[in-house]
C-alpha cells in the first residue's frame, strides 16, 4: 500500500470519527433544554485535522 493509499485511509478514519462524535453532540443537544444554533459539523477542531490531512495528501 502506498504511502498515498494509507493517507486517504486514514482521512476516511478520521471523517468517520468526527461524524460520529458529531452524531452523539447533536444527540445531546437535542436532550438538553437550551440547545444552541452553533452546529457540530463545523466542529473547529475536527475542520482543522481534516485540512491538514488534505494538505498532506495534496502535497504527496
Amino acid at each position: 500500500m502506498s504511502y498515498r493509499d494509507k493517507m486517504n485511509t486514514l482521512c476516511w478514519l478520521l471523517s468517520a470519527a468526527c461524524l460520529l462524535t458529531m452524531a452523539s453532540s447533536v444527540n445531546a443537544a437535542e436532550k438538553r433544554a437550551e440547545v444552541t444554533d452553533e452546529h457540530p459539523i463545523f466542529n473547529p477542531k475536527c475542520m482543522a485535522v481534516m485540512e491538514e490531512i488534505r494538505k498532506e495528501i495534496r502535497g504527496k
